[in-house]
């Protein structure tokens, strides 16, 4: 089934490992760890993990006891500012239908790309990663609780 609304996987990678970050607090994590605890391929994550350091918002220290660690506290992070981390500034206008041969001046579609963007934007500016964190915390205190 196809998405309207979908993140790539770097993106999502960007969030999912942050909120990792964040959960870990002051300790370093590897990025075979977070690799791990994601899924995800330990080389693309490193790279995702390169270019949240070369936005400042995480930090990387080298050696035995070296990781990554969030550089920002997790209620002053967005999911908005991740995602523009890794994917740029977010689209705020492209038709629908990949060809807009009528120039998007009179399209009944326009208004919607228009609505659907302000949404999009808003929500994301207003989640930040201390939200993230706690969604990953309740769903650890529930495997935990099935498991016993």
């Amino acid at each position: 089934m196809s998405t309207i609304l979908k993140f790539s996987e770097a993106a999502s990678m960007a969030i999912h490992s942050m909120g990792l970050l964040a959960l870990a607090g002051d300790s370093p994590t590897t990025t075979k760890a977070m690799a791990q605890a994601l899924s995800v391929s330990e080389n693309h994550l490193a790279k995702v993990l390169q270019r949240l350091a070369h936005s400042g918002l995480v930090r990387a220290t080298r050696g035995p006891a070296g990781g990554y660690v969030l550089a920002r506290l997790p209620q002053d992070t967005t999911i908005l500012t991740i995602y523009e981390s890794i994917e740029g500034p977010l689209d705020s206008g492209t038709c629908l239908l990949g060809t807009p041969v009528c120039g998007g001046n009179h399209c009944p579609l326009g208004k919607m790309v228009s609505q659907v963007y302000d949404l999009v934007s808003s929500t994301l500016g207003n989640s930040n990663l201390l939200q993230v964190t706690e969604v990953f915390r309740r769903k650890s205190h529930e495997a935990q609780s099935n498991s016993n």
